[in-house]
């Protein structure tokens, strides 16, 4: 991800924090620290885990987008805002494989699916 890029993610994922935009769910850390911190993460809409799933299986976002018939700029619209809600959950992502961890820890996909 660009500076550019993230700075976009930071403000808009602050801006959906602001108007209360982002849902957030609170899950049990698959490895809590000493202190018991709960590990939070995003509520992603069934639109964005499609797109997610969709995304990271395929070889890229054209390859995705012409699956969905949609646009790329509607495929990396979705990723921003599934990004800025990883960031406003203090989880934030930079890349392809930054979100396959992510949705992998949550169990948004499985190794199976991919």
């Amino acid at each position: 991800m660009s500076r550019i890029e993230s700075r976009s993610v930071r403000l808009a994922a602050s801006a959906a924090a602001r108007k209360g935009e982002i849902g957030m769910t609170s899950v049990p850390d698959p490895t809590p620290n000493a202190v018991g911190e709960q590990q939070r993460r995003p509520t992603l809409t069934p639109r964005e885990l499609e797109i997610l799933r969709l995304w990271l299986r395929s070889e890229s976002k054209t390859v995705a987008a012409s699956d969905l018939g949609i646009s790329l700029g509607t495929i990396n619209t979705h990723l921003i805002r599934i990004r800025a809600k990883y960031a406003a959950a203090g989880r934030p992502v930079a890349d392809k494989s930054g979100l396959l961890i992510r949705a992998l820890q949550d169990g948004l996909v499985s190794l199976a699916e991919l």
